[in-house]
């Protein structure tokens, strides 16, 4: 996979289609078929649940610290930006997810539970 990520050379439609289709997805269900347990269970659950935060704070963020920091010194700096951005991103992606994504989830978890609750009354009722 690196070697596809960090080659120069583009690949063909065929090979694309090949990595969509097959490669990848063997690659994600041979990763879900190892058994963890301990510390490496625990990183690898707080990365899942930070990957979405991530992917949807990186972009935003990016413009935001590349403007700052282009404004206040006139310069480009990609390793402190690279630097700065990833600092950035990783803690307002915890924040996010503590804040905002876990408590929504509770609470459409809770609502879901309870609709469900309900139809259940509801069709022994009926009986």
């Amino acid at each position: 996979m690196i070697a596809i990520l960090f080659s120069s050379f583009e690949l063909t439609l065929r090979e694309r289609l090949v990595w969509k289709l097959a490669l990848a997805p063997m690659l994600v269900f041979s990763g879900s078929a190892i058994p963890m347990k301990g510390l490496p269970m625990r990183i690898s659950l707080m990365l899942g649940e930070l990957s979405y935060p991530v992917y949807a704070l990186h972009y935003p963020i990016f413009c935001w610290i590349n403007g700052i920091y282009q404004k206040t010194t006139g310069s480009k700096s990609i390793a402190l930006e690279c630097v700065t951005l990833v600092a950035v991103t990783i803690a307002a992606s915890y924040v996010f997810l503590r804040y905002y994504d876990q408590p929504a989830r509770r609470y459409l978890l809770d609502i879901f539970a309870s609709l469900k609750a309900s139809r259940s009354s509801r069709a022994e009722y009926s009986r």
